[in-house]
């Protein structure tokens, strides 16, 4: 007999799509979005029913996961398992509700993109204190769930109070907590000692000065500042302490955007194009066709029958700059792309991407066009192996610059309706 097992949680991010699924932990996640008044549910399919346990683990992980990356609440309710058959496997179900518990809520998408899934006990811990955080709605179990993050890593008071003192400097002014620093500032010497004898250790204990009182409005207006800063140095400790990048790091070094071309090139190779080298073209391995994709907001792995196999070759190499080109006197799509190794960034170059004359059809400029609306809809680029199907790049949406993008746009969307029109 197998298992469904099936967990509630709410969400202030609300999914306007029916169904996605990722995978997390080793486990396949079937995901029913809130709509209304409902709740969020995941249900996963498990052989073996002895492995529930283990199985709604790995599913608050994976919510404290999309906590981190959000920077939101994700608040796990009830769950229910029930019996199911091997063939049941594809029919996942959603046969358990709850009622929500978060008032707000904000349309977006549930981006599983940069999941983080870290090996180690604290990482893991440090996350689910980090969502514990966010799911309370009392200042006074924010500021203790943030602040035990650093508890993750020292036991003893006199060094946590130390790393705090030595990590205000990251601590930004007019981001989360970088207002209350300024006021500490101005009247506390001792900002570390001040966060663990009158916030921790004042919330913690009720038997002896400072206590902080939840009935008292004061103590519960200056304990949600206290939070608020609290809350970045927690940020601080679990980037830099326990290794585990936030998204907004994660985007500001990029690394992703080059990932597999250097796997493609190995180490030593990357090495040198990090270094800037100029590079023989003779070093290089040879490149698969490449299948040119977008991922647009809500709708992922769009695909464009044009792009699917293009055959790039690598043109040059200055400066740990490699330019891969498609031979455009071969195939309907003259493409260039440039892998810039310093400075870990992928560009599709657009001076160099268009329609050739040789091979061209109305289907490949069809194609081509509709790419460029969705692209220029804020598209995500991905480029992936078109043999093995594998990614080797993606980025962040599109921004054009230095145009009329819907003037742009609309004359794309007439070039289409001239074609589709055209008999020929």
């Amino acid at each position: 007999m197998c298992t469904w097992l099936v967990t509630a949680f709410d969400s202030s991010v609300e999914d306007p799509r029916d169904y996605l699924q990722t995978k997390y932990g080793g486990l396949t996640l079937h995901i029913k979005p809130a709509h209304k008044d409902e709740v969020n549910r995941v249900s996963v399919f498990l052989e073996d029913p002895e492995q529930v346990a283990q199985a709604r683990l790995v599913v608050n992980r994976f919510l404290s996961a999309m906590a981190w990356n959000d920077g939101q609440p994700y608040v796990t309710l009830g769950s229910i398992a029930s019996g199911a058959r091997l063939t049941d496997r594809d029919t996942p179900r959603f046969n358990y509700t709850e009622g929500r518990v978060l008032r707000y809520r904000v349309v977006n998408e549930f981006d599983f993109e940069h999941l983080q899934d870290p090996p180690e006990k604290k990482q893991k811990l440090g996350l689910a204190l980090y969502r514990e955080g966010l799911n309370s709605s009392l200042p006074l179990y924010q500021l203790l769930s943030f602040y035990k993050i650093i508890n993750v890593g020292f036991q003893d008071p006199d060094q946590q109070m130390a790393w705090i003192n030595s990590n205000l400097i990251t601590i930004r002014r007019n981001y989360l907590g970088g207002d209350r620093l300024e006021e500490l500032s101005a009247t506390t010497a001792d900002i570390g000692k001040y966060l663990y004898v009158q916030g921790r250790t004042a919330i913690a204990h009720a038997y002896s000065d400072p206590i902080r009182d939840p009935d008292d409005p004061i103590d519960v207006s200056t304990t949600r500042r206290d939070a608020e800063l609290m809350q970045a140095l927690a940020t601080t400790f679990i980037e830099d302490e326990l290794h585990v990048p936030s998204l907004s790091k994660i985007h500001a070094e990029h690394l992703y955007e080059l990932a597999g071309f250097k796997k493609m090139f190995g180490d030593t190779l990357s090495a040198r194009l990090k270094a800037a080298e100029n590079v023989p073209l003779a070093d290089f391995p040879p490149i698969p066709p490449l299948k040119i994709g977008l991922r647009v907001h809500l709708t992922d792995g769009l695909q464009y029958e044009c792009l699917t196999a293009l055959p790039f070759q690598i043109a040059s190499c200055a400066s740990g700059v490699v330019s891969l080109q498609t031979d455009p006197t071969a195939q309907a799509i003259a493409a260039c792309i440039t892998l810039d190794f310093p400075m870990e960034r992928l560009e599709l170059v657009p001076q160099r991407f268009g329609l050739s004359t040789v091979n061209r059809t109305k289907a490949a400029e069809i194609c081509f066009f509709r790419f460029l609306i969705d692209y220029f809809h804020n598209g995500y680029l991905r480029i992936f192996d078109a043999n093995s199907g594998e990614r080797l790049s993606h980025k962040l949406a599109f921004l054009p610059v230095n145009i009329d993008s819907g003037a742009t746009i609309r004359a794309w969307e007439r070039r289409i309706a001239e074609l589709e029109s055209d008999p020929g």
